[in-house]
């Protein structure tokens, strides 16, 4: 069953959406995001749907080693 849609016209004119400045300013936010908890946080922010894990696999990541269950327990904690 297809619904028909009105669509709205309105006066003003085009921009082109440059998406690359929005992801380089994501990019400089996870950087600054130093700890854990920050990177939960910025995690959060960006209504992620499991902000903890990807958080600790971020985290495990810059020390160059495989994200440990210590490191799951201690997001986790700082999600709630």
């Amino acid at each position: 069953e297809l619904k028909e849609r009105k669509i709205e016209q309105v006066d003003g004119s085009l921009e082109k959406l440059d998406r690359s400045i929005e992801v380089i300013q994501q990019r400089k936010e996870q950087g600054r995001a130093r700890s854990l908890v920050e990177l939960v946080e910025l995690g959060k922010r960006r209504n992620m749907a499991n902000p903890a894990a990807w958080a600790v696999n971020v985290y495990a990541a810059r020390l160059g080693r495989k994200p440990t269950g210590e490191d799951y327990a201690q997001a986790r904690r700082a999600a709630t």
